[in-house]
């Protein structure tokens, strides 16, 4: 307990490199216990807010495997950010898509939107316009004002960007008329 106090106390005083010292030899030593989690996400937290994402990330991603049946959907969506900043978007699909399964099978309503605005930022980075244009659906249909306006400004463009390209005619616009991932996008 000691060595995570003073990890603790070290972060608190703004001296990063000790607390990490610190934090992992508590780990070393502590592995099973069950207050390793929240050291291991402070060790995780300072990689990241040091600039060493793939580190950080790779930290995460054991964590979440080593808590496999009780991680929530939001360690999958942050691990999903991180493999974005890294511009792996495989790898973030699939923590998005793990963490939207979970937030569906919990019933866990903003989990879910959070899951499916995760997966439309994806898509359209990844350049899957269809795809994106189907989750955003979703998401209005779930909850029409979970994003901002400047937001729904942004998406709905996406969308009517994505209808010009294809060259889809206004009566088959829509989720109700049309759904992207069934055809192939003209380019």
């Amino acid at each position: 307990e000691a060595l995570r106090w003073l990890a603790m106390t070290d972060l608190a005083e703004g001296r990063r490199e000790e607390a990490l010292r610190h934090a992992q030899r508590y780990l070393d030593l502590h592995y099973a216990r069950p207050e390793a989690a929240e050291v291991e996400r402070l060790v995780i937290d300072q990689l990241i807010e040091g600039g060493r994402l793939r580190d950080g990330r790779e930290r995460l991603a054991t964590l979440v495997k080593r808590l496999w049946a009780t991680a929530a959907p939001a360690d999958f969506y942050r691990l999903a950010s991180l493999s974005l900043e890294l511009k792996d978007y495989n790898e973030a699909l699939g923590s998005t898509h793990e963490g939207l399964g979970r937030a569906r099978r919990a019933g866990d309503t903003p989990a879910v939107l959070s899951g499916l605005y995760h997966t439309m930022i994806i898509h359209n980075l990844a350049g899957r316009p269809d795809r994106a244009v189907e989750h955003w659906w979703n998401l209005k249909d779930l909850s029409p004002f979970y994003v901002t306006p400047a937001e729904a400004v942004y998406w709905n463009t996406i969308e009517e960007k994505f209808y010009r390209d294809n060259q889809i005619p206004p009566e088959r616009r829509g989720p109700a008329a049309f759904r992207p991932s069934r055809i192939l996008a003209v380019h």
